[in-house]
């Protein structure tokens, strides 16, 4: 199917938030946040709590009997299991219920003040061939080359009045290797290839955006497989936003339009 880049139905499509039944603070919140955002079409996710869950269980009920031994991080953790559950729950039930596209979000989200500017102009230089966006991610450092090449676009595209808005040619797209998962869309392909990508790991699962962000790294790790999914990262940092969500804590996790707010911190990911 490919990414529909028409806006008005990008924010009628589902947009589903991970919250945890003990915190009804960050549920208003959240959806106080969607809703000026401009999505229309909004729905609470119950987030597994690993602190209360089965967590053998869970995990068994997608087929899974192997935590990865060498993220010993995550096998000791039950608030990252609870947060690896989360996201797999949610994809299993976009995938149950044959939604063409859906938006993900953990519950500690703000938005870049332009949002309501850039995201369009974002989703209209998406390749319309992704089946997944990153509207909010930490994105590995580029390259050398990359770096130049991108100086190098953003000198020829200035005196023409290109670069005011975002451009692939200009850096601001990409298929970027990128940590974290409170802000994606994926199309009906990209829902199936993340949990089929999620769940059928030989040597075991782990820390989620650790598992993606492995895989986006052409396969070169010896714990994942190569990521499926045609991926497009939003990296809005020529577009700055000084709000006070921009913590410097945050700033190297927050390069998209859709941060992970400081004032929040983590839950779904902490014990």
């Amino acid at each position: 199917m490919g990414i529909d880049t028409d806006w008005t139905r990008f924010l009628a499509h589902p947009a589903y938030f991970l919250n945890l039944d003990r915190r009804p603070d960050r549920l208003a919140r959240t959806a106080q946040a969607l809703a000026a955002a401009g999505f229309t079409n909004q729905h609470r996710f119950a987030a597994i709590d690993g602190q209360t869950a089965d967590l053998p269980a869970a995990f068994a009920s997608h087929g899974i009997t192997t935590l990865g031994a060498h993220d010993q991080g995550f096998v000791t953790s039950k608030a990252k299991q609870g947060c690896m559950l989360s996201h797999l729950a949610i994809l299993r039930h976009a995938r149950d219920l044959d939604l063409p596209f859906v938006h993900i979000f953990e519950d500690d989200i703000s938005f870049h003040r332009d949002f309501a500017r850039l995201a369009p102009q974002f989703l209209q230089a998406t390749p319309r061939s992704a089946d997944m966006i990153y509207m909010g991610a930490q994105i590995e450092p580029a390259t050398g080359t990359a770096n130049r090449m991108a100086r190098l676009a953003q000198t020829v595209c200035a005196p023409l009045g290109l670069a005011a808005k975002p451009h692939r040619a200009l850096g601001d797209l990409g298929r970027f290797p990128v940590f974290c998962l409170h802000a994606y869309s994926l199309t009906r392909t990209g829902v199936a290839a993340l949990y089929d990508f999620l769940t059928r790991q030989e040597q075991g699962v782990y820390t989620v955006d650790c598992m993606t962000i492995d895989g986006q790294r052409r396969g070169t790790q010896p714990y994942v497989t190569r990521f499926p999914i045609l991926h497009s990262v939003w990296d809005a940092r020529r577009f700055p936003d000084p709000g006070p969500h921009r913590s410097a804590e945050r700033a190297v996790r927050n390069a998209g339009l859709v941060y992970q707010d400081a004032d929040l911190g983590s839950d779904i990911g902490t014990d």
